[in-house]
C-alpha cells in the first residue's frame, strides 16, 4: 500500500528523511503547485532526485522550498539513474546552501525583503503573522526578532507569555556561536510543547511555540507558512 499525504501533514525535510530512517526502497513523488519532484531510495539511501528539470542536489534545493503539495511513497519502485552520491546530512546541507544562495541573488531576495519590512513597521508584520497563526489552532506564540536579539513584534493566542523571550538567547547561541552550512531551523522541546526558530533572512529570526499536542512536522509547516507570509509582505514593497 502506498503512503500518501500532504505537505501540511509533514514538512519536506521530514518527508525526505523518513524513508532513509526507515531504510525504505521506493519512489517518493511530491506534486507541488507548479511542478513535480521524485526521490528514489535504495535501502534508505537516496540515489536519484528530479524536481522538474533540476536533478540531484539542485533538485532537492528546489524541493525544500515547497510548503504546499501532495506526496505519495511507492514501495519497491526503483530507477537506474544515479544523481546523488552524498549522505543525507551533507545532501540536505548542500541543498539548503544552494537554496539560500539563489534566494539572495534573486530580485526578491531575502535582503530586499528585510529592508522593506523594517520600513513598513511592526503593525503590518503583526497582522501578516496573525492572519496565518490564528488559523493554526495548535500555535500558541510567535515572535519575530532581529539577529542581534531585538524584538520586532509578537503574536499570542490568548495572553502574552515571555517563554519565547527566555529562549531567544539560547537560539541565537546556536545560530551565531555554533553555525554550520544549511542550518536554518532549530527545534526545542519541553513539557509545554515544541518551539522552532527559523531564519527568515540572514538578519531575521522567527520564533514559534506550539502546544504539546502538535508534532514536529506540524510545527515545521506552521513556521514555514508564517515565514512565507512575512516574506510576501516584504516583496510587495
Amino acid at each position: 500500500m502506498a503512503l500518501t499525504g500532504t505537505l501540511s501533514d509533514l514538512g519536506v525535510i521530514d518527508l525526505v528523511t523518513f524513508p532513509t530512517t526507515a531504510k525504505k526502497t521506493g519512489e517518493l513523488i511530491v506534486a507541488g503547485l507548479e511542478d513535480e519532484a521524485r526521490v528514489y531510495y535504495n535501502d534508505g539511501v537516496i540515489e536519484h532526485i528530479a524536481c522538474g528539470e533540476r536533478l540531484g542536489v539542485d533538485g532537492l534545493a528546489a524541493l525544500i522550498s515547497w510548503i504546499e503539495g501532495e506526496f505519495e511513497f511507492r514501495q519497491g519502485v526503483t530507477t537506474d539513474r544515479k544523481t546523488v552520491s552524498l549522505p543525507l546530512d551533507e545532501l540536505l546541507a548542500e541543498a539548503e546552501q544552494q537554496r539560500r544562495t539563489a534566494s539572495r541573488q534573486s530580485p526578491e531576495s531575502a535582503g530586499k525583503n528585510k529592508e522593506v519590512l523594517m520600513y513598513r513597521g511592526t503593525i503590518e508584520i503583526q497582522k501578516a503573522i496573525a492572519v496565518v497563526a490564528s488559523n493554526l489552532e495548535y500555535v500558541e506564540h510567535v515572535a519575530l526578532y532581529q539577529r542581534d536579539g531585538a524584538l520586532i513584534c509578537h503574536w499570542d493566542r490568548e495572553a502574552f507569555d515571555d517563554v519565547l523571550h527566555d529562549l531567544v538567547s539560547e537560539v541565537l547561541d546556536v545560530f551565531n556561536i555554533h553555525p554550520r552550512a544549511g542550518l536554518q531551523k532549530v527545534y526545542l522541546t519541553d513539557t509545554r510543547g515544541t518551539s522552532i526558530a527559523t531564519l527568515v533572512t540572514d538578519d531575521l529570526i522567527l520564533l514559534l511555540m506550539a502546544n504539546d499536542l502538535s508534532s514536529i512536522g506540524m510545527v515545521s509547516v506552521a513556521s514555514s507558512k508564517i515565514v512565507q507570509a512575512v516574506l510576501d509582505l516584504g516583496s510587495r514593497g
